[in-house]
């Protein structure tokens, strides 16, 4: 199938104070998700060292100058198996220091988000 618009698909990096972690589930679900996400996509991942820090999209490539379109898809899952109910990861999704989303991903299960219709800059 071909698509509209260019993919890409990152690996998990671990600059800027991010840590790289790997999957702990023997297999994740990604049946779920619409067009079924590549468990090697969900194989690996990133975190961070404190609750009060962020991941962040570069958004670099975009122009300074002008909001443009874009669509964005997030794919989560929680990476290890946790320890009882009470513990939750959670990730609050935001544009522009605005929350647009909130995340609960679920182990050995993919979770992909869309975001369209929304416009972004580089200094989004």
């Amino acid at each position: 199938m071909n698509y509209p618009y260019p993919q890409l698909t990152l690996p998990a990096l671990s600059d800027n104070g991010l840590a790289s972690v790997s999957n702990s589930a023997s297999s994740v679900d990604v049946k779920q998700t619409k067009d079924k996400v590549s468990s090697a996509v969900m194989s690996n991942a990133v975190a961070t060292f404190s609750t009060s820090s962020n991941i962040l999209v570069d958004t670099t490539p975009l122009p300074s100058t002008q909001e443009v379109p874009i669509y964005l898809n997030m794919c989560f899952t929680e990476v290890q198996d946790l320890n009882s109910s009470s513990d939750l990861r959670r990730f609050n999704v935001m544009v522009d220091n605005e929350v647009i989303d909130i995340v609960n991903p679920i182990y050995e299960t993919a979770l992909k988000t869309t975001y369209a219709n929304t416009t972004a800059s580089s200094k989004t």
